[in-house]
């Protein structure tokens, strides 16, 4: 641009002898990429960003500094008076009435986006704009430049615009196409976090889907353990709907809740035990061996009821005497592992999952993903072993989980 020199002459025009070598009308020796013209935050300099300014601000007066830097040198190089008093308050408001245009380039960049399918529109959009980019920052640069050019010396807004129009032609191309590449990125990412959101709502669907599958299957198991009892032993089926019912209260107030610490599961857990301790009597002997510090893991919500609901029917349902269950929670290199044992008659080769246990595994591969494991396996001493492995971290309060889930 005109006033990055020391001294403004138009091309051709003749020279005093003795007086200062001209500098090349429209020489730059710095590359003109997108960086060095344009802000760093497009998005937030639209809205007015006092922290997207000030980097706009930082931007410029980089580049206003290695030109008149360029300048300084080549006249020292010359021979010439540095004279860096005056080619320095010329550099900065050439520079800075190229700044002040940024928002508006800006502006027309997010409402008139660059378009290839509408490509003659897209060039009278921005050839009308570098046009007005142009004549404007010449009329604004106009007064600076007769204040601060040498008497005489001082050139008119015509010898700016046509003097100038290339080289500010090329730098609202700069800061356009800085402006269209932060653009793109930022509708980059707003369709990245939108994916994101969906994704995550597409998975709660999903896992309310499987949560609620669990509760008419557990219910119509219960209801079936109930009707056994009602003739045979009316006092215990009066108790069992009582515990029931207390079962059912506490299992829907965590609905909604993905997640729960360990101690809440297996609270539920005990009252389902309880009813079925019931239905069974003595045929039913259950340990629970957790280890200090799990009952604050993160667990999926009512995670262990289908397993241990699964023991009971194929495992100690099958015996003809009392059977043993046994709960296990303990930590292994970073990771919660579960276990239920039983020592019914063992798994067949072949396991067909069903409601249970096939809505387990696939609530666990929609909240861990790969990092986790749910493995049956016939233990050596006869019965069978589920394993459970998650990733082990704390649970939220139950407050904070209800209110993160809504």
């Amino acid at each position: 641009m005109q006033s990055a020199f020391a001294d403004w002459q138009m091309a051709g025009t003749a020279r005093e002898p003795g007086a200062p070598s001209p500098t090349p009308l429209l020489r730059f020796s710095f590359p003109m990429s997108r960086s060095h013209y344009a802000p760093s935050d497009a998005t937030a300099l639209a809205r007015g960003g006092a922290r997207a300014w000030l980097a706009v601000a930082g931007v410029w007066t980089a580049l206003a500094l290695m030109s008149a830097s360029q300048v300084i040198a080549e006249r020292v190089f010359d021979g010439q008076p540095s004279e860096w008093e005056r080619v320095l308050p010329r550099t900065l408001a050439d520079w800075y009435t190229c700044a002040i245009f940024t928002p508006a380039i800006v502006w027309l960049v997010h409402r008139a986006p660059p378009s290839v399918q509408r490509w003659p529109r897209t060039l009278g959009v921005y050839g009308a704009g570098a046009a007005a980019f142009v004549l404007l920052k010449s009329a604004l640069y106009l007064p600076f430049s007769r204040a601060l050019s040498p008497a005489g010396r001082a050139p008119s807004w015509a010898e700016l615009v046509t003097g100038n129009a290339f080289a500010l032609t090329l730098t609202f191309a700069a800061v356009a196409g800085a402006a269209v590449a932060l653009e793109s990125q930022r509708r980059a990412r707003e369709k990245e976090v939108r994916a994101g959101q969906l994704e995550a709502r597409l998975a709660q669907v999903q896992l309310q889907t499987l949560r609620a599958q669990l509760n008419p299957h557990f219910l119509f198991n219960a209801l079936n353990a109930l009707s056994a009892l009602i003739h045979s032993n009316p006092a215990a089926a009066d108790r069992m709907v009582l515990r029931l019912g207390d079962l059912l209260r506490h299992s829907l107030d965590a609905a909604d809740t993905p997640e729960v610490p360990l101690g809440d599961e297996v609270q539920l857990l005990e009252r389902y035990l309880d009813v079925m301790k019931i239905r069974l009597g003595e045929r039913l002997q259950v340990r629970m061996e957790l280890e200090p510090g799990t009952q604050a893991a993160a667990v999926p919500n009512l995670l262990l009821q289908p397993i241990v609901e699964n023991a009971l029917q194929h495992g100690i349902g099958r015996r003809p005497g009392a059977g043993r269950l046994r709960v296990a929670a303990f930590r292994e290199r970073g990771s919660l592992v579960l276990e239920v044992e039983d020592d019914g008659p063992g798994i067949p080769p072949r396991v067909e999952e069903r409601v249970g246990l096939g809505n387990t595994r696939l609530r666990l591969r929609q909240l861990y993903g790969d990092a986790q494991r749910l493995t049956l396996e016939r233990r050596e001493e006869g019965g069978t072993r589920a394993r459970i492995v998650l990733p082990f971290r704390v649970a939220p309060p139950a407050a904070e989980a209800a209110e993160a889930a809504a």
